[in-house]
Parts: structure tokens; sequence; C-alpha cells
């Protein structure tokens, strides 16, 4: 399917909400709440509303888009060419929004099941949820992440002079993406000593 890297991403991310607290299964609201009891057949239920709201958000973005993209093009030729731009630059970013307000609601609404049940321990502390969000980001994740950086920058270096011009832009966002890499390894670092 053409979601399913997406989605399996958004699975693990939801599904990260649930931890065992003891021998109980808790979740867990955005991964630092107070634990509130659930069982398997609930977390499995909470799961799959997700990953179907989650599909059908990523075709209403998919279908907004290609809307977005078409009435761009029509108003491009029936005024100008300038307007596509203006048309585009205004409508995917208002698509998208849409998108992430909608997956948020989803995030809410399919765990409503644990509205009103009393928590058995108090929401995680900030220190804790840090703990808790570094233990998920793997080493590995921040290597790709630096690693996939220095590709994009070295592609556009072979192609265009970086130290001049507008192409200067790939050297300070590259650089920037260096520097946020590396302030989350250091926090992951002292996180985990």
């Amino acid at each position: 399917m053409v979601f399913d890297d997406s989605l399996a991403m958004a699975r693990q991310v939801f599904a990260d909400q649930f931890e065992m607290l003891g021998s109980r299964l808790v979740y867990r609201r955005r991964g630092r709440g107070p634990a509130i009891p659930a069982t398997e057949a609930e977390k499995d239920a909470a799961i799959d509303a997700y990953i179907r709201a989650a599909k059908w958000m990523s075709w209403a973005t998919l279908a907004g888009m290609i809307a977005v993209l078409v009435l761009s093009m029509t108003v491009a030729y029936l005024i100008s060419g300038r307007w596509f731009y203006l048309v585009s630059g205004c409508g995917l970013p208002v698509v998208l929004a849409v998108c992430f307000a909608g997956l948020k609601r989803a995030m809410v609404s399919s765990t409503s099941a644990f509205n009103g049940r009393t928590p058995i321990a108090r929401e995680l502390d900030r220190n804790e949820a840090r703990r808790a969000m570094f233990s998920r980001l793997g080493w590995g994740q921040l290597g790709l992440g630096v690693g996939v950086t220095c590709l994009v920058v070295g592609r556009q270096a072979l192609r265009y002079d970086l130290l001049h011009g507008w192409s200067r832009l790939w050297l300070a966002g590259g650089g920037t993406f260096l520097v946020l890499f590396a302030l989350l390894a250091q926090q992951k670092w002292r996180s985990e000593s």
C-alpha cells in the first residue's frame, strides 16, 4: 500500500503510549501522563481505531494536495503563471495543518475509552519523560540523520558552489541539522549516564 511505512511509524508512536508498570499494562497520554490501567484488548482496539483514522487522513491529505495543485495550475493558466506559487504556497500548508489536526484528534478520540478511569500512578515529571523519550531514540537513528544530512549537502556541493550566493543556504541548513543532531546525542548520552 502507498502509506505502509508511514502508518507503521505512526502505529509505533501511538503504541509507545502503552507500557508495562509492574505487572499491569497502562496507558500514558503522550507517554508522560498519569498511568491509566488498560487491557491488551483495549490497547489493540485503540491502536486499530487510530490506524483507521490515520489511513483516512493520509488519503484525505493526498486528495487535498492534488486538489490544491490542480487549482494552482488552473489559476496559473487562467490568470498568470505567478499565481501558481501563491495558491500552492498558501494551500499546501493549510492541507498539512488540517492533516496534523486530524491526526491529533484521532489520537485523542481513539483513547476515549480510558477517560474517567482512576490512574494507578502519577504522571512522569519532566526528567522521567525525557529519559523515556531518549530511551526510544536510537543511536542508529541519530547516525542516520547525520549521514542523510551530509549526503544531501554533499550532493549539492557537487552541483553548486556552496560558498557563494544563495547556495550558502545549503551549508547553513546542513550545519543547523548537524548541530541539532549533536545536541540530541549529548542529551541522550546524559540521560543514559
